[in-house]
């Protein structure tokens, strides 16, 4: 029911968020009408009838929170006089009665009274289809019984059918007169699952089992039987029976061994007659053609029990006959039927049937009784069984479980505001709420039980909505303008506004509890406290929420001026000339940044590749690779130095005084400046596409680098929640070693477990570290630290099948392959002729002013070695083909290879998401929890925590192994 109940929740949620908006989108019309609607008017009415209380309880706060939690003591000590027992009795429909003869009454004895006891039943009764009696001992021995006792099924017609009497109640007092008047026998009237049940938690079938402890049987039977007067005028308690342990009637012989070996007897012969004259003894063989049977010698039965032992004869070995009563004495005693133990000692046992009570009140009353009018030996002493032990345990589990749910709501409270003062206010609704559910009950009269308690628990998760609600609305309110309304103010408008969706939270809830409350089918039982003290906690908790949240609302409102008050002063006596020294304002004022900088920084994804890039060496020696193969472009032309010489002397005559100036330019090839150019262009496109190559690089080594952390910072997660769960098994693991349930080694196998969860722990912290490193590495940032923003390992996006490498590599391949030749195109062109411009000036005495130019030409006539460099070239150029195509086809290889991988690796983790993890995760659930319960040996838990962190890990590992081949993917084809 608590799983339903959650899962409907779950359901509510998921609707509310998908589906109701989609559905009012669609259905509710776009005007509101401006008539009021029925509703309108009635919840118009409510809000002038509330706003009246409102005003005088918030007015009011201290006497409206102390009466309310005094309304909660007084319930609470309502609740302490209710009474208490484990499940609500189901009313199965049939009867089980226990009917117990005296201790040695025969077989037929019993198959007579019970007889008799059936056809009174019959007679007496229309109501009764059949009555079975089972007799002692089954065929399969599973619930022995002396053949004193019998269970008795009386199965009965539906209630509609009954006619002696009205109620269940009355029927058993009715029946109980009839058979009592048939005597011969005690009865004890229960039902038949119920019987076993009882039977089975505490030995006794009765609804409370009195157990008195001690050594010695009389003792114990005599104190037994002292109590019973005691219990039977406790009021609530129906029937008493004591378990018989005495009054089995025994033959006791005690020998003279004096006369004994006066006559020349021995113990021996003596033992073998009376064995013989009861159990019979072999005195020969009787032939039946081929069968053989054993002659028996014994007395007749018929007469066995008119005989008196004593009487037997002995013959001596002299031949007298002597009687059995001269050589001993013979006596008939009463002694124990059965003996029984229970925690290694001895114990009877008297049941209790609780009828018209409750189990928690008539225990209460028992003791009392027992204890001021029965005294018990040292060494005895008294335990109560049955579901009064059930409702024990039941009470110590509820006593953990209620403040772990108590806890569990002030936490998602605090998650919800952020603030432990509005946490504690909406948390006030929960012990509020009690109020409701124990009122509740009382008026209907019912005792509080476990059903009760899950009642409470549920009560305590929907109180708080109806708070969460106004608080919400109320902070809104206050924040909803510039100027913050005051308190008082928010709660004259919120408060009667909410009054619709706080009532119908809390009604709806209530009747939808309703069915459960008012139900009188089989089972109902059980559900009737459950729904009682969810129906009756809602509505008083819902009438509280909207007086209570306001008034504690405005305290903290009135807390929060004189809070703000006293900072406002403070502010203002800081703003007075300080007394610190300047040096020391200095010194703090300095080491903020470097505080700061202690910090790391988280980035996004996107905003670290554009760091990377922005900061890698490889993108900036690629950008100035880019701008130094453009300048390169200016030295395509390049003719060679001018050359200026000058001559002085005998030129072209006798005098020493000639002068002679030239200048001569070299220009070249006049092709050679294109190929040049053409090539600087072609290394320029090849620097652009490397840019372009080492721009997808770097983003594919940022990635990677983040995708490795984050696996780095899942494996330290998964480690961190496993060690902790070993220490925790470590814990339990010493506690069950020092309590004697496990043995050493197999705390040991705890303890190395945990020591190895430990070291792989710090094993992922170091690489979780080194994760940090390589990341901030592949930033190559100058700021602080920087760590990735999301720690969450998630799967990347499968890239769109494609059968062409990336074009940036592509491009790159082409332009390394035309820059080849291109050198082989420059290579050629220096086989043509190249030209020179040059000037000439003499002065040749007598001559002077004498000026010539020149023109010419120079042919490679010797070519050999430029023929070689051509050809060396070219050879170049045929291997950058060869290289990029080979690159090409590898890429390509490697492309489909990487598809492959990637859909193996795809099939791998739709098992892991879709198969492996869950039952992963249900194997880690179920052994622990087995291991808590006990239901699990040592080995078993730790080889299932082995396998779901094998799971775990191969999970992880694929999936950072996945994200790798769609980054080489990415790399190779976008």
């Amino acid at each position: 029911m608590a799983k339903t109940l959650v899962f409907c929740i779950i359901g509510a949620l998921l609707l509310s968020l998908t589906y109701v908006p989609m559905m009012a989108s669609l259905f509710l019309r776009r005007t509101v009408p401006a008539k009021p609607s029925l509703a309108d008017r009635l919840f118009d009415r409510l809000r002038i009838w509330y706003r009246a209380p409102l005003r005088w309880c918030t007015r009011r706060p201290w006497t409206t929170i102390g009466v309310s939690f005094a309304m909660l003591a007084g319930s609470l000590v309502l609740l302490s006089r209710l009474g208490a027992e484990f499940i609500p009795t189901l009313d199965e429909g049939d009867f089980a009665m226990q009917m117990t003869l005296p201790v040695g009454s025969s077989l037929e004895k019993s198959i007579d009274v019970s007889l008799k006891m059936e056809k009174a039943l019959k007679e007496h009764f229309p109501e009764i289809k059949h009555v079975v009696a089972k007799i002692g001992t089954a065929e399969v021995p599973t619930d022995p019984m002396s053949i004193e006792t019998a269970d008795v099924v009386i199965v009965m017609k539906p209630f509609d059918e009954w006619t002696s009497a009205r109620s269940r109640e009355e029927m058993v007092d009715t029946m109980k007169a009839v058979v009592d008047a048939v005597g011969g026998a005690e009865y004890n009237f229960s039902q038949p699952i119920q019987l076993r049940f009882n039977e089975l938690m505490s030995g006794a079938k009765a609804d409370i089992a009195v157990m008195i402890f001690g050594e010695d049987l009389e003792e114990l039977s005599d104190k037994a039987n002292e109590i019973v007067p005691y219990i039977e005028k406790v009021s609530g308690v129906g029937d008493v029976i004591l378990e018989q342990t005495m009054g089995l009637p025994q033959i006791v012989i005690n020998y003279d061994r004096n006369t004994i070996a006066r006559y020349g007897l021995n113990v021996k012969d003596i033992n073998t007659i009376i064995r013989t004259a009861y159990a019979g003894e072999t005195a020969g063989v009787v032939f039946e053609n081929e069968r053989r049977f054993d002659l028996v010698l014994r007395l007749n039965r018929d007469q066995a029990k008119d005989v008196r032992l004593d009487r037997l004869f002995v013959r001596t070995p002299d031949g007298l006959n002597l009687p059995l009563s001269e050589v001993a004495s013979v006596s008939v005693v009463d002694g124990p039927m059965q003996i029984n133990r229970d925690a290694t000692k001895r114990r009877v046992v008297v049941g209790v049937n609780v009828r018209g009570g409750n189990t928690q009140q008539v225990v209460a009353d028992i003791q009392k009784t027992l204890e001021k009018n029965v005294k018990l030996k040292p060494g005895y002493y008294f335990v109560y069984g049955g579901s009064f032990e059930n409702l024990q345990n039941a009470l110590s589990t509820l006593e953990i479980v209620i403040p772990i749910a108590l806890i569990l709501i002030i936490i998602l409270l605090f998650f919800a505001f952020k603030s432990l003062t509005f946490t504690l206010v909406v948390f006030s609704t929960v012990p509020l709420s009690l109020i409701g559910g124990i009122v509740a009950l009382w008026l209907r009269d019912m005792p509080f039980s476990i059903s009760a308690g899950v009642g409470f628990i549920a009560l305590f998760g929907v109180a708080v909505l109806n708070g969460i609600l106004m608080i919400n609305h109320f902070k809104a309110l206050h924040k909803r303008s510039v100027y913050h309304m005051c308190t008082d103010r928010v709660i004259a408008i919120g408060a009667p506004h909410l009054l619709r969706p706080v009532l119908l939270t809390g009604l709806v809830a209530s009747f939808g509890f309703l069915p459960m409350a008012l139900a009188t089918s089989a089972g109902a039982e059980v559900q009737r406290p459950l729904a009682t003290v969810v129906i009756g906690g809602l509505l008083v908790s819902t009438v509280l929420s909207l007086i209570i949240i306001p008034a504690f609302y405005r305290l903290v409102g009135i807390f929060t001026f004189i809070s703000d008050h006293r900072q406002h002063r403070k502010m203002q006596q800081s703003n007075r000339p300080s007394s610190l020294p300047a040096t020391a304002v200095v010194t703090l004022l300095a080491l903020f940044p470097l505080a700061s900088m202690a910090q790391p920084r988280t980035v996004g994804l996107d905003e670290g590749i554009a760091i990377a890039l922005q900061n890698h060496p490889r993108m900036q020696m690629a950008t100035m690779d880019i701008e130094r193969n453009r300048l390169a472009k200016g030295e395509a032309w390049d003719g060679g130095g001018t050359v200026v010489s000058y001559s002085w002397g005998q030129l072209n005559s006798d005098f020493r005084k000639d002068h002679e100036l030239s200048i001569e330019q070299p220009l070249g090839s006049p092709l050679t400046p294109f190929y040049k150019y053409a090539l600087a262009k072609a290394r320029t496109t090849t620097a652009e596409n490397y840019r372009d190559v080492v721009r997808k690089e770097v983003t594919a080594e940022v990635k990677r680098a983040w995708t490795t952390y984050q696996y780095a910072h899942s494996m330290h997660r998964l480690y961190c929640e496993h060690d902790a769960l070993t220490e925790r098994l470590k814990a339990a693991a010493d506690l069950r070693l020092a309590q004697g349930d496990i043995s050493r080694a197999e705390r040991n196998m705890i303890s190395t477990l945990a020591a190895e969860m430990r070291t792989r722990r710090v094993e992922a912290l170091q690489e979780l570290e080194l994760a940090e490193r390589r990341f901030a590495w592949s930033l190559f940032s100058t700021e602080r630290q920087l760590l990735p923003s999301d720690t969450l390992l998630a799967r990347f996006q499968r890239p769109s099948c494609s059968n062409t490498v990336s074009p940036s590599y592509l491009s790159y391949f082409a332009a390394l392959e035309f820059e080849k030749h291109k050198e082989y195109k420059l290579e050629n062109s220096k086989f043509f002729p190249e030209f020179s411009l040059g000037w000439n000036r003499q002065r040749i005495e007598p001559l002077q002013g004498l000026n010539s130019f020149m023109v010419s030409m120079s042919v490679p006539l010797i070519f050999a070695p430029q023929l070689s460099r051509s050809r060396q070239a070219r050879m170049s150029w045929k291997m950058a083909e060869q290289e990029a195509e080979m690159n090409r086809k590898q890429l390509l290889n490697n492309m489909m290879e990487r598809y492959n991988q990637l859909a193996r690796e795809e099939e791998r983790l739709n098992v892991f998401e879709r198969q492996a993890l869950g039952e992963a995760n249900a194997l880690y659930e179920s052994a622990i929890l087995q291991f808590r319960e006990g239901d699990t040996d040592i080995a078993e838990l730790v080889q299932s925590i082995q396998n779901v962190l094998s799971v775990r890990e191969s999970y992880l590992k694929t999936l950072l192994q996945h994200n790798i081949t769609v980054l080489e993917l990415e790399l190779y084809t976008e």
